[in-house]
């Protein structure tokens, strides 16, 4: 494989740029707070991709996030993001769709979800609970699957949200690109919304929404209506949204928001029973 000449373009449906490993250093710069060269160095030469490459093809940046996911620790979740990314700029490479109208409340959304300051505490608590084995995954499924059910909703989901992108540890329902990768990046996510303000996150009707109407998932890939509430840790970490997505507008009532906040912190406290650590909660 040679390095390209000119970048890969930006997808207009979606306006999403492809992943460059600008991306990767700032996302393991920020993680470990630590000199990274050594360490890039190290994931480039398992990647089998040039260490100071700054374009790289499709296939060179898939080896270069699997390398870096494959470590332990923030680095791996770093990497974990960044795969993500770089599967949804493949997965949407090919679909032929309409571009995306200019909208600058939607851009400030995104320009806020992507600039957030990172959460070192919040990842070590993602890290200590395992949320991505195989055990939990099993787990998470049929976490989603119920409340889906519960609820009478297309779509049931547990979202992580990591930094760069949110992985869908548990789902129900997907169909499409959206099954096929198992997340979406970071600013078109409608569960980092309850990360920052630790609150529900209710839209009944997102094509009459301010911020989600132009949201590329809402615009091009369907949904229409979301509901999700917060993951919070006895250590009062957020991991993400236990969630609830539809292709219909539906209203949600006070009752339902809060059964559905009761049934998320039953789910927390499932999974904090077998902490990695194994450190007792508070």
């Amino acid at each position: 494989m040679t390095e390209p000449r000119v970048p890969l373009p930006r997808l207009p449906s979606h306006r999403m740029s492809a992943p460059t490993t600008d991306d990767a250093r700032t996302a393991l710069t920020s993680l470990t707070g630590e000199d990274v060269d050594a360490l890039w160095a190290e994931v480039c030469a398992e990647a089998g991709v040039p260490e100071g490459a700054y374009l790289l093809d499709l296939d060179q940046m898939t080896a270069l996030a699997d390398a870096v996911a494959a470590r332990p620790g923030a680095v791996g979740l770093a990497g974990r993001a960044l795969a993500i990314r770089v599967a949804t700029y493949r997965a949407l490479s090919t679909h032929e769709t309409t571009a995306l109208p200019t909208d600058w409340a939607r851009r400030s959304m995104e320009s806020l979800l992507r600039g957030r300051v990172p959460d070192t505490a919040r990842m070590a608590e993602i890290l200590d609970l395992d949320l991505f084995s195989d055990a939990a995954r099993a787990r998470l499924d049929r976490a989603a699957r119920r409340v889906a059910e519960r609820f009478g909703a297309p779509i049931g989901l547990v979202s992580i949200v990591l930094e760069g992108s949110q992985q869908f540890a548990g789902s129900h329902g997907l169909e499409g690109w959206l099954a096929e990768v198992g997340g979406t990046p970071l600013e078109w996510s409608f569960c980092a919304t309850s990360v920052r303000t630790r609150e529900a996150y209710i839209v009944p009707d997102a094509h009459s929404d301010v911020i989600q109407r132009t949201n590329p998932l809402v615009d091009q890939d369907g949904v229409r209506t979301y509901a999700g509430v917060p993951l919070v840790t006895s250590r009062g970490q957020v991991l993400g949204n236990y969630c609830l997505i539809g292709s219909e507008a539906r209203s949600w009532t006070a009752e339902e928001t809060a059964e559905l906040q009761a049934m998320a912190d039953a789910l927390v406290a499932e999974l904090e029973r077998t902490r990695v650590s194994g450190r007792t909660t508070v």
